[in-house]
């Protein structure tokens, strides 16, 4: 315990205290600056101390302690801001990554990622910015950029999961696969709550062969993701791989309880189905899922990767998409865009003008095939966007003579040959019709447009027999084609075969449960004869 001098001078007077002390002037005033006590008062905390006889409360903190400790204070307080700000500091400022001398970038794309390098650059330490940044890049198919660019934001924010799972999405974009599996897997341990990153970790190890692997990454992310099936379709997969198809069958049952509209595991179910000898219940779910690839567990950032897209080649690809679900309408924004950046590239506008005609877009059609015709007379393709222009709007004579002209350019083109038989048949030359539609289908054994329209013409002309051979390719079409599956279920009606009809309206059913076309001719099939 110190006393100030005046204080202990008292004190000692009173005999109240004992101990050595030598005067020092404090304040401008003689005193005792300093006096050691052989006695103390515990409660004041300055010694474990002994017991005492003073009736004192503790003494007040001398006025130079009480500035020292302000100061102690002040310093505490600037050496933490001064640390927090040098840990900020600490943060490397990094070049943006650019994209290669080489690339060929369309106007949209070089314009989307000017706007997010100059974001980068405003906030040269955000991570965000940064990985916004890569993010444009992977949807726009730069995938080098967008490796260099996420490796960039990981730097900056280490905490953030997201870049450095976009690492590993883009590490296997390059083919990288074998770093990715390990990049995923660290990723994996440090963030194990991370669906997205186990669900891509098990389709990868299944792609390897590690079945094992591979199952345990799936169950973890359906622990993880309970809501989505994506984890126990996965599961599912694996089953089958090992031949257990009863078991697989209820997992992916599971799976579809969860999300009714996955193609992939309906394609799955199939399978299992068709492996535990259940064709009947096979058929319609292998219809369904015919073609359909395993879809990634969604993260935060996949909706913002579709958003990005302005590269025409990947709007191209996601039109197309939409084209084959039966939705031209969210497919012609896409198209415009594309077209927008490559407006030299007559295929393209073809193929725009034709989407155009899909989705009742008469007008615009009509405006682009003039500037086609104009622009290439000679190309095929100008033509048959014409014709079926004019089938349309049922023009059927002005149909046949543009698909004429465009099979004058392209003999071997079987969407040529389709809309001549469509022409030729509604102008009631059906064994005509017929015989250009069977050319076409020689050309295209795939095209169920085409396997239809052939149906439809031999039912036309008495060959009921033979029109089922081709109607019943109809049976491998996705559910997303109600109206291609309801028109030919009829013509299968029509052609005495209700069994292959019923199968059709089952694979309808999964997409459109509701749809009036399928209610009718269920009618129809219920109806006696």
């Amino acid at each position: 315990m110190w006393l100030r001098g005046r204080l202990a001078r008292r004190r000692l007077r009173n005999g109240e205290l004992e101990g050595e002390g030598e005067l020092d002037p404090e304040n401008g005033e003689p005193g005792y600056r300093e006096l050691e006590l052989s006695a103390v008062d515990p409660r004041c905390g300055d010694a474990p101390g002994h017991a005492t006889h003073l009736p004192l409360a503790c003494p007040p903190v001398p006025r130079s302690r009480r500035n020292l400790l302000a100061y102690l204070a002040l310093l505490t307080l600037v050496v933490t801001a001064a640390a927090g700000l040098g840990r900020h500091l600490a943060r490397p400022v990094m070049t943006p990554v650019r994209p290669g001398a080489g690339e060929r970038l369309e106007r949209q794309t070089r314009a989307l990622i000017d706007e997010a390098i100059a974001d980068v650059e405003r906030h040269p330490r955000n991570a965000a910015a940064r990985g916004t940044l890569g993010l444009v890049y992977e949807a726009n198919d730069l995938w080098h950029a967008a490796l260099a660019t996420y490796r960039q934001a990981a730097v900056l924010d280490p905490s953030d999961v997201a870049w450095r799972y976009r690492m590993a999405v883009t590490l296997h974009g390059v083919a990288r696969t074998g770093e990715a599996i390990r990049h995923l897997t660290r990723l994996t341990e440090t963030h194990p709550t991370h669906a997205p990153a186990w669900h891509r970790l098990g389709a990868w190890r299944l792609e390897q062969g590690d079945l094992g692997g591979a199952k345990r990454a799936f169950e973890a992310a359906a622990t993880h993701a309970p809501e989505r099936g994506a984890g126990l379709s996965g599961v599912g997969q694996v089953q089958l791989r090992r031949g257990r198809y009863a078991e697989a069958a209820a997992t992916l049952e599971r799976a579809l309880a969860l999300e009714p509209d996955a193609q992939r595991t309906h394609y799955l179910l199939g399978r299992a189905y068709a492996g535990a000898g259940r064709d009947a219940e096979a058929a319609p779910h292998l219809a369904l899922g015919a073609g359909a690839a395993m879809q990634p567990l969604p993260d935060r950032n996949d909706e913002r990767l579709l958003e990005l897209i302005a590269n025409a080649p990947a709007q191209v690809r996601r039109a197309r998409w939409w084209l084959e679900r039966e939705q031209p309408t969210d497919a012609l924004p896409l198209l415009a865009a594309a077209v927008s950046e490559r407006a030299e590239d007559t295929t393209l506008r073809c193929e725009y003008a034709r989407a155009c005609v899909r989705a009742g877009a008469l007008d615009q059609a009509e405006t682009m095939i003039t500037a086609l015709l104009l622009s290439a007379p000679d190309e095929s393709c100008s033509h048959l966007a014409l014709a079926e222009c004019r089938i349309a709007q049922e023009r059927w004579d002005e149909a046949l003579t543009a698909a004429n002209q465009a099979i004058t350019h392209a003999p071997r083109h079987a969407g040529a040959r389709l809309a001549r038989g469509r022409a030729l048949h509604a102008l009631g030359q059906s064994p005509l019709a017929g015989t250009t539609l069977l050319t076409a289908r020689v050309i295209d054994p795939d095209d169920p447009e085409i396997a239809l329209a052939l149906g439809q013409t031999l039912l036309d002309i008495g060959q009921a027999d033979v029109a089922r051979t081709h109607l019943t390719a109809l049976a491998e079409v996705g559910p997303g084609r109600v109206d291609l599956l309801t028109r030919g279920a009829a013509a299968l009606l029509d052609a005495g075969d209700p069994a292959t009809a019923t199968r059709l309206l089952d694979v309808a059913t999964l997409t459109a449960p509701g749809d009036e076309r399928i209610t009718r001719l269920r009618a129809r099939l219920e109806a006696p004869e």
